[in-house]
């Protein structure tokens, strides 16, 4: 998404700076910190959207192996913003944060009106080539250690670093990826654009560098910081290094050395006074930071002002505040006092409806959980809730199958649901022995076989590299639980015809026709679900069959029944009959039957013969 964009290149007022705090700070102190931002007015913007000058030493490098290029086509745009799209590229082309591509790659424009209906906001739709880019390693710190080391601290400041992600250079190959298709052409970045992968690690690398003081820019380009900032961080440009570093072969291969080539893959190290500069980190692109006193407050922001001009990165004055007694910070306020929930969120989340499901649990207490170092005795408050999640689950996933998966076989079914986990939680899971609980012996049969076809080929495949262990749930034997495994699926389509998925002794077989029902959505009337289960070594078993009532899913009359001498078929035959008598004794003419038994309810179907005497 880009952001609103007025003046690309805006005049920078440093009497309009928020410092100080009106009836508090005087008028000696607001002059020292205002002298301060003025002595260093080449980095401050007058706009947080306008476009900053080009860090130094860092470029944002892209990796898609050797994927093939996408090039989607561009979405219409309607006549009434038209003209502001091309206003909006002019601004960008003008500034030279973007250019005329001719890159195989190319992702369309999404045109948002905002709430006014007038203006619109442009974004970028980079998913698919997100998908491609190889994930950067470099973390981003934790918000909680962002928190902490404010106790002694009297006075404030934070700044806001200018359209942060514009601040870093392209390299060529990035520049390709990132290139975009409009009604009006084809473009590409020369700056970091917002929305690609990667682009937040790149810049938390660059502004940790600058904080902390790791390594140093190269001659050709320290020859170019001002003469003042290097004098203030005791820098010469021509001294004799210690350290040259080799430099990795593909780099060294580069036409235009100074502008491809990172500060981290160089590694100069910074000289000893080149150190932490504020002993703090920032998220991103914001920084805040406390002293105990005005004037150490002033003397952290000149050293800080310095570094950031060392490395060419540009402040938005309008959104920085400086000389505070209290700032806002990541969803919090600090403040000499401490730290607290910002009210606006807090008072938001304190009109949250108390949840009534499940799911309105688990999002519930996601929403408190941001906050819940500021709820006193929040664990045992909160054990009520957990309780309703007592399985300790790490993770949820799932999704909504499609058109030809819906007709799918139960089990394969269960295989989707295996490789979707196994996807999304590619992180946790890679590398670790799994065992994996299914109804079905599909699993087990999809990695090993030899005769798999079809879809399972490419399921065996990726299912092959994992540490498996399958072990199939056998069904309750004792208790009358079959009664909780009936179900019924929901139907969209009429006699759908389904595959039996494994061959009998490496020969496919031809699968029988299976005519599965699905009931369409909001179906009224009367539904009998049935089941059954045998020991095979007792011959002892049970069944069960319920009545409901769609579409409000109501229990009309619900039987279970203990059984002896009897195997799975004869239980299965015994659900269905018990429950076609429930069915009569409540007077049931029209009747929709459902199990989960293949032999019973295509024989009652007709469908295949029957040559037990006792079926």
């Amino acid at each position: 998404m880009l952001p609103e964009l007025q003046d690309l290149t805006p005049h920078c007022d440093i009497n309009k700076a928020d410092v100080g705090e009106p009836g508090v700070t005087t008028e000696v102190q607001d002059r020292k910190l205002r002298n301060i931002l003025k002595h260093h007015r080449p980095i401050f913007l007058g706009d947080g959207n306008a476009a900053p000058a080009p860090a130094c030493g860092v470029v944002c490098d892209l990796d898609v192996g050797d994927i093939k290029p996408v090039d989607q086509r561009p979405r219409s745009v309607a006549p009434h913003v038209a003209i502001k799209v091309y206003e909006l590229l002019k601004k960008l082309l003008e500034t030279r944060l973007i250019e005329h591509s001719e890159s195989p790659w190319a992702s369309p424009i999404v045109i948002v009106l905002k709430k006014n209906g007038v203006d619109i906001r442009m974004c970028i739709d980079y998913r698919i080539v997100n998908g491609f880019i190889r994930l950067s390693y470099y973390p981003l710190p934790l918000i909680d250690d962002l928190l902490i080391g404010f106790e002694r601290a009297m006075w404030f400041m934070s700044l806001d670093m200018a359209s942060r992600f514009w601040a870093a250079r392209m390299m060529e190959r990035a520049k390709l990826i990132s290139a975009f298709v409009c009604p009006f052409g084809h473009f590409q970045w020369v700056r970091m654009p917002f929305g690609l992968k990667n682009a937040p690690l790149v810049y938390q690398h660059m502004i940790n560098n600058c904080l902390w003081g790791f390594v140093r820019l190269s001659p050709e380009e320290e020859v170019l910081v001002d003469q003042d900032v290097l004098d203030y961080l005791k820098l010469d440009p021509y001294e004799p290094r210690d350290v040259t570093p080799e430099l990795p072969e593909p780099w060294c291969q580069l036409p235009a050395l100074t502008e491809q080539m990172t500060v981290f893959k160089r590694n100069i190290p910074a000289p000893s006074q080149i150190g932490p500069v504020l002993g703090r980190s920032s998220y991103i692109d914001d920084i805040a930071h406390g002293a105990p006193t005005w004037d150490k407050l002033c003397n952290d922001l000149n050293a800080l002002l310095y570094r950031l001009r060392y490395w060419s990165i540009s402040v938005s004055l309008p959104k920085s505040e400086f000389g505070k007694q209290t700032i806002p910070y990541l969803s919090h306020e600090i403040g000499a006092e401490g730290i607290r929930a910002t009210p606006k969120i807090a008072k938001c989340i304190e009109s949250l409806p108390f949840p009534t499901t499940l799911e309105g649990v688990q999002s519930f207490l996601g929403s408190l959980n941001y906050y819940h170092k500021f709820i006193e005795d929040f664990p045992v408050v909160a054990a009520v809730l957990y309780e309703l999640t007592d399985k300790q689950p790490v993770r949820f996933t799932g999704r909504v199958l499609n058109e030809a998966e819906l007709r799918y076989h139960i089990a394969e079914k269960e295989v989707i649901a295996v490789m979707r986990v196994l996807r999304v939680f590619r992180t946790l899971l890679e590398g670790c022995p799994l065992v994996v609980y299914t109804r079905y012996s599909v699993l087990k049969w999809v990695i090993k076989s030899k005769t798999a076809d079809g879809r399972t080929v490419p399921w065996g495949v990726a299912l092959s590299h994992y540490d498996l262990e399958i072990r199939k749930v056998q069904r309750d034997e004792d208790e009358l639980a079959a009664i909780l495994g009936a179900v019924i699926t929901p139907r969209e389509h009429l006699d759908e015809i389904a595959e039996s998925l494994i061959p009998a002794k490496g020969r496919i077989k031809t699968p029988p026709v299976v005519s599965i029902e699905m009931l369409e959505a909001g179906y009224s009337g009367i539904v009998m679900s049935f089941d059954g289960a045998a020991k095979t070594s007792t011959r002892q078993g049970s069944c069960g069959c319920i009545l409901w009532k769609l579409p409000e899913w109501t229990v009309l009359d619900a039987r279970g029944f203990v059984l002896d001498d009897v195997i799975v078929n004869d239980a299965e035959y015994y659900g269905l009959l018990k429950g076609l008598d429930m069915a009569l004794e409540n007077d049931v003419q029209d009747l929709v039957v459902v199990g989960d038994s293949r032999i019973v309810i295509q024989q009652v179907q007709g469908l295949i013969n029957c040559h037990q005497p006792n079926l």
